[in-house]
C-alpha cells in the first residue's frame, strides 16, 4: 500500500516587479523635469501610465522633481504554473501582488495515493479517501470474489467462505459447497432409483443431465427377473434374459390349494397367478429340489411380475413334505413398500435336499382379500447365480457381502458384481489427492491453501510433520452420555502446527459436543451443538487455516473448518504423549458412532 502523505506549506510570496522610482521616465516611472535651457517647469509625466509630472515652477536650469511612481497591476507572474502540493492552490493577492499558496476549496477532487479507493476529494488542505474500488463484474467462478488488491494495483480472485453453498458444473455432486476457491460436493445418491431388474441394473448419476439414470451392469451374469416362463437366465444390458421354458404359459391356482398337502402342482411353471379371494384362505404351490444346496425363489409381485399388488400385505412361507415349516417372509424386497420375498440371508430357503417343497402366500393378518397376484418361484442349484455368496466366491449377483467400493479402496461409486462372482469396480472413483472428494487422511483437497499432495500445513525447516490415526475406533457414542477414544503421538517436541478430522455417522448432530485434549494442554471445543437435525461429520478437518466456522457450516461437513475453540493454544506444549477426543451425545433418543479420527501437523523436535 502506498503511503499516504500530507505537506503542510505556509504561504509563500513570490515578488514580482518593484514599482518605478521618480527618476524612471518609462511608463510607470515620474515624469520628466523641466527643461533646463528655457527654465520652465518639465512637461508631466502620463498620468495614465506613469506618475504625475513635476511642477511647473521649476525655474532656471533645475527641471521640476519627478512624480511618484504609479501602481503596477495585479501579479506579474501566472499563478496557476506554481508547483503546489496536492490540495493546495495558487492564487494572486491584488493587495500585495504576489502569488500566495492556501488549501483548494473543500470537496475539490484529488488521488490520494491508493489504488483500491476511489473518487478522492480534498478537505481542509488534506485529500481524503473516497469509496472503495469496484472490483465487481465477476471472476466466472461462484467460489471466488473479485477483491482490490493494493500490492498489485489491480483487481483479483480471492476464495469466498468454505461453505458457501455453491452450484457445482458437475450436476452429479449433490450437497455443494464452495472449498478453498473450488465447488466440491459428495457424489449424488442414486440408491432409491426403482429398477426393474436389479440384478441387471444399476442406478446412477447421468453427467449430461444431473439425474439419477439406470445403466446395465453385470452381463453374463445369472438372473432371476424377467419373463417368468424363460430358464437359464442372465442379464444382458440391463435385461434378465433368458431360454423358453416348453409349454410354460403361466400356471394358475385352483382351489382348494389352502395346505402343503393340497398344494397346486405343475410342470416347468416359473410363475402362479392367484388371489386370496375369501378372509382366511391360503394358496399354496409345491416346487421341486432336483440339486442338493439349492435355494428356492419366491417373490409376491402384481400380476405384470413387477412391482407389488396393491393394498395386498403379503406372507409367504415355505415348508417341507413333512409339513414343517422352514421360512417366512413378510416384506423382503428392496423397497420401502417391499413384497414378500426369500431372500439368500433367509436360511430357512437355502442349502436344500433334494425333494418336493411347498410355497404358500396369505394374508399378513389373515383378515383380509388380496387383488390377483403372481408369485414367481423356482429353485436355483448352488453356485455362481444363486445370489449367495459361498466358497472363494468375492459376490453373488446382487449379494456383494456389505463390501462397497469404499470397502475396497476407493473414494466413491457402485460396486457391482461380474459373471465370475467377482467384484466390479469399474464404477468406483478412485482413491486419493486431487479427485475433489475430501477423503479420509487428507487435510485438504485442492484449491488456495492446500498443497498438491494435500497437506494443510507447511513444516519449517527443521521441523517434523506428523498423523497419527486412532486404532480405538469404531466406538458407540452413548444415548446420552460420552465417548472417549485415544491416539498416542510417539514423536518428541512442542507442536508447532496442528489439526484434527474426525468421521462421525449421528443422525442428530446438534446432539453432539466434540472435544480435543493434547497431552500438555486443556482441552478444545472442536464443535458444540452444530448440523441442527441434519446427520453426520463427514472426514471434516479442523485447522487453524480454515475460513469458515463450524458454526457456520452445514452437515455432513465434509470441508476444513475453524473449530469453536483455538487449536493455536496448544503451540508451543509438548506433542508426545497420549492426546483425548471426547464425543458427547447430550440428549436422548438418537444414538451414533465415532467411526475414525486423527491428529496431524508439524512438531519442532
Amino acid at each position: 500500500m502506498r503511503a499516504r502523505y500530507f505537506m503542510f506549506v505556509s504561504v509563500v510570496s513570490l515578488l514580482g516587479a518593484c514599482a518605478g522610482e521618480n527618476s524612471d521616465t518609462s511608463p510607470g516611472g515620474g515624469g520628466e523635469g523641466g527643461n533646463p535651457v528655457e527654465g520652465g517647469g518639465g512637461n508631466g509625466g502620463e498620468v495614465s501610465t506613469g506618475g504625475q509630472g513635476g511642477t511647473v515652477d521649476g525655474g532656471g536650469d533645475q527641471g521640476g522633481e519627478g512624480g511618484e511612481g504609479g501602481a503596477p497591476l495585479g501579479c506579474p507572474q501566472d499563478c496557476s504554473t506554481v508547483e503546489v502540493p496536492v490540495c493546495y492552490v495558487a492564487t494572486c493577492n491584488e493587495d500585495t501582488h504576489t502569488c500566495e499558496i492556501g488549501p483548494a476549496e473543500d470537496g475539490a477532487a484529488c488521488e490520494d495515493g491508493e489504488y483500491c479507493t476511489v473518487d478522492d476529494t480534498c478537505m481542509a488542505g488534506s485529500c481524503e479517501s473516497g469509496g472503495p474500488r469496484d472490483c465487481t463484474g465477476g471472476t466466472g467462478d461462484e467460489c471466488t470474489e473479485s477483491a482490490c488488491d493494493e500490492d498489485a494495483d489491480t483487481c483479483s480472485a480471492a476464495p469466498i467462505a468454505n461453505g458457501t453453498p455453491c452450484t457445482s458444473a458437475d450436476p452429479c455432486l449433490s450437497n455443494t459447497a464452495c472449498f478453498n476457491g473450488t465447488c466440491q460436493g459428495a457424489p449424488m445418491d442414486c440408491s432409491a432409483t426403482p429398477l426393474d431388474s436389479p440384478e441387471c441394473q444399476a442406478a446412477e448419476c447421468d453427467p449430461a443431465t444431473g439425474a439419477c439414470a439406470i445403466v446395465a451392469i453385470n452381463d453374463g451374469v445369472p438372473c432371476t427377473y424377467g419373463d417368468i416362463c424363460e430358464t437359464d437366465k442372465q442379464c444382458d444390458m440391463g435385461e434378465c434374459i433368458g431360454t423358453a421354458i416348453p409349454d410354460c404359459t403361466g400356471c394358475t391356482e385352483a382351489e382348494a390349494n389352502n395346505t402343503y398337502s393340497t398344494a397346486n402342482t405343475g410342470t416347468g411353471c416359473a410363475s402362479w397367478a392367484g388371489g386370496i379371494t375369501v378372509v382366511g384362505d391360503k394358496d399354496c404351490f409345491a416346487v421341486d429340489v432336483t440339486t442338493a444346496g439349492s435355494r428356492i425363489l419366491a417373490q409376491v409381485t402384481d400380476v405384470n411380475g413387477q412391482g407389488c399388488p396393491s393394498g395386498f400385505d403379503s406372507v409367504i412361507r415355505l415348508f417341507n413334505s413333512a409339513g414343517t415349516e422352514l421360512a417366512s417372509d413378510d416384506q423382503g424386497a428392496p423397497g420401502s413398500d417391499g413384497c414378500s420375498m426369500f431372500l439368500p440371508t433367509n436360511t430357512g430357503s437355502t442349502n436344500l435336499a433334494v425333494g418336493t417343497y411347498y410355497v404358500c402366500v396369505e394374508d399378513f393378518l389373515n383378515n383380509g382379500t388380496s387383488p390377483p397376484y403372481l408369485l414367481l418361484m423356482s429353485a436355483a442349484a448352488p453356485g455362481c447365480g444363486n445370489q449367495i455368496k459361498e466358497g472363494t466366491e468375492q459376490c453373488d449377483s446382487t449379494e456383494l457381502g456389505g463390501a462397497t467400493c469404499v470397502s475396497q479402496g476407493f473414494a466413491a461409486g457402485t460396486l457391482s458384481c461380474d459373471a465370475s462372482c467377482a467384484f466390479d469396480t469399474s464404477q468406483c472413483v478412485a482413491a486419493g489427492c486431487g479427485n475433489n472428494l475430501l477423503e479420509f487422511g487428507e487435510d485438504c483437497e485442492v484449491g488456495a491453501g492446500c498443497s498438491a499432495t494435500c497437506n494443510a500445513f507447511t513444516c519449517a525447516a527443521g521441523e517434523v510433520p506428523f498423523s497419527v490415526t486412532s486404532t480405538e475406533v469404531p466406538g458407540t457414542i452413548p444415548d446420552p452420555g460420552t465417548f472417549s477414544s485415544h491416539l498416542t503421538v510417539p514423536t518428541t517436541g512442542t507442536i508447532t502446527a496442528v489439526g484434527v478430522q474426525i468421521r462421525v455417522t449421528h443422525g442428530y448432530d446438534a446432539d453432539l459436543d466434540i472435544t480435543l485434549t493434547p497431552p500438555a494442554s486443556g482441552p478444545v471445543d472442536l464443535t458444540s451443538d452444530n448440523g441442527d437435525v441434519n446427520d453426520n461429520f463427514y472426514n471434516t478437518v479442523f485447522s487453524p487455516t480454515a475460513t469458515t466456522a463450524i458454526s457456520a457450516g452445514t452437515a455432513p461437513f465434509t470441508g476444513l473448518y475453524l473449530p469453536e475453540g483455538s487449536l493455536t493454544a496448544m503451540y508451543g506444549t509438548a506433542a508426545n504423549g497420549v492426546w483425548t477426543l471426547n464425543v458427547t451425545d447430550d440428549d436422548a433418543i438418537i444414538a451414533g458412532t465415532l467411526d475414525a479420527w486423527r491428529v496431524f501437523g508439524c512438531i519442532q523436535p
